[in-house]
């Protein structure tokens, strides 16, 4: 009998190990989905790798548009060059709502279409120190040959999986505590510490 115990025992933590290799595998391939398309900016696709939490917010074609818009417009263009997950934390559940914290870093490059702005002495400077405050704790330089600003940045973002039959979405993160309160439970923002 105890033979038995012991064996239903390993099968059991083997198959619930089993599940969480192909949680784990489930959410690393759509995370690298999800980085590809924010690389890309295809912001379209992006959206269905996005929590509809966000669309509460703001429409989904008006998020597409504003990213758009704010990527490529008469003034300047942006690129993301590189982005890429740096640590996972363990799931914390809520409600039955699994929430993971997504660390990762990114290089943003941010090209000014009118040249004509680089006469102007304190141009570099202003811009560098704007940049440097939206992407807090980043890195911002400046490459005179280019005309370009590079933004290393590290930031995160939230994994949701509202049930085990939906798939893994995304919510990047802004230290704002109107929008925080409105897509996330306070336990959730308490746990990851999220203000």
């Amino acid at each position: 009998m105890n033979k038995f115990i012991v064996l239903l025992l390993a099968f059991f933590l083997t198959t619930v190990s089993q599940a969480q290799k192909i949680a784990d595998l489930e959410l690393k391939s759509r995370l690298d989905t999800y980085m590809r398309l924010t690389h890309e900016l295809r912001f379209e696709q992006l959206m269905d790798y996005t929590h509809p939490s966000i669309f509460t917010l703001m429409p989904r074609e008006q998020l597409v548009s504003a990213m758009t818009e704010a990527f490529d417009n008469e003034r300047m263009s942006m690129t993301i060059d590189s982005a890429r997950a740096t640590t996972i934390s363990p799931d914390f559940v809520v409600k039955n709502v699994h929430y993971k914290k997504v660390d990762y870093t990114m290089l943003v490059q941010v090209h000014f279409k009118d040249t004509s702005l680089f006469e102007k002495p304190d141009f570099v400077p202003t811009i560098s120190a704007a940049f440097q405050k939206s992407f807090e704790g980043g890195k911002v330089t400046f490459d005179p040959a280019s005309r370009n600003f590079f933004i290393r940045a590290s930031s995160l973002m939230m994994a949701i999986k509202d049930s085990p039959a939906k798939p893994w979405l995304f919510l990047g993160y802004q230290k704002d505590s109107t929008l925080i309160h409105r897509l996330y439970p306070q336990e959730v923002i308490t746990h990851f510490k999220l203000l």
